[in-house]
């Protein structure tokens, strides 16, 4: 019923014939420079996602809503964090030699409510430290458009999966403020044994227009999991460490646990 290779907590395995459905948390902490005395500030986000195909294996639609609890860098209280939900379609053709080309679209909607410079923003901020190439699920007011490539190789147990994403977005009451962000993606996963698979992805996130220095647009995240695969249920652990600036947030690294229960849905689609 699934592919012999572990999925990506990342990426979406993409030639998957059940609906999947996808439940993860992030645990983790960023540390912060000198202008907040070094200080670690901790996040908790969780990440729902669900993704159905609806010709085979060939085009598939899903949906993804992230929210987060966290502390922000001036305040001490807990903060509730909406985030953004994003509609995404994408387009799959595949070759019975292991490679696997397509690409899609993603539409962020701004459901995340808060106030742009308030301290809900602040842990925002810090939530978009631990999951970089989510930036744009906790920007308030944001709608973005999310084009994306995807390409898979295939060989037995082993798989490398590749994806390359833009994200352009504005903020609804400011028509005039425009971001543009890139995300590179590239994960690479071994089943060693029936019900245990081992991966490692890496994740680039890049500010293309932010108002900073070419050396700092770039945040680079390395995440190795291990994944226990069973034909319905395949949960995955993940511990990772984040490098790199934010335009808004003094950031030094972040390190976080990723936790992810993965469902694979009885299917209505004939393979």
């Amino acid at each position: 019923m699934h592919p012999d290779p572990p999925r990506s907590l990342a990426l979406p395995e993409i030639t998957h014939v059940e609906p999947e459905l996808t439940s993860e948390s992030t645990v983790g902490a960023a540390w912060l420079g000198p202008e907040h005395h070094q200080a670690r500030i901790g996040s908790v986000i969780e990440r729902l996602s669900v993704e159905v195909p609806i010709e085979g294996r060939r085009w598939y639609v899903g949906g993804t809503y992230l929210m987060a609890v966290g502390q922000a860098p001036s305040y001490g209280h807990l903060r509730v964090i909406p985030g953004n939900f994003e509609l995404q379609g994408r387009g799959l053709w595949a070759e019975t030699s292991g490679l696997a080309f397509g690409g899609g679209m993603g539409v962020m909607l701004p459901t995340a409510a808060f106030e742009q410079n308030g301290p809900t923003a602040q842990a925002a901020a810090v939530a978009t430290a631990l999951r970089g190439w989510d930036y744009a699920f906790f920007q308030p007011g944001y709608v973005a458009l999310r084009p994306f490539i995807d390409v898979r190789w295939l060989a037995g147990d082993l798989v490398v999966q590749f994806r390359q994403g833009i994200n352009w977005g504005f903020r609804v009451k400011h028509m005039g403020t425009n971001s543009l962000e890139g995300n590179t993606s590239i994960y690479a996963g071994y089943r060693v044994s029936e019900k245990l698979g081992v991966g490692l992805e890496v994740i680039e996130h890049y500010f293309i227009d932010a108002p900073m220095l070419d050396s700092k647009r770039a945040r680079v995240f390395v995440s190795p999991m291990v994944r226990l695969m069973t034909p319905f249920l395949q949960p995955a652990l993940s511990i990772y460490g984040g490098f790199g600036s934010m335009p808004n947030l003094p950031v030094e690294a972040t390190w976080g646990v990723r936790v992810a229960f993965t469902f694979l849905l009885p299917s209505a689609v004939a393979p």
